[in-house]
């Protein structure tokens, strides 16, 4: 259960900014470039919770 409000949590503000740049017809960052930052930022607090 951790792990998933960290998830929820830590992409929150990240999803607010898509959603906000989206409303005024612009998209700060590619598909490409959110998977890279969800595998670079959360990969080494998801592991410290999963042990």
């Amino acid at each position: 259960m951790m792990f998933v409000n960290y998830t929820l949590t830590g992409n929150l503000a990240e999803v607010r900014v898509i959603w906000v740049a989206s409303a005024f017809g612009y998209l700060p960052v590619t598909a490409v470039q959110i998977l890279w930052i969800n595998l670079v930022s959360d990969s080494g607090p998801a592991l410290a919770l999963a042990s």
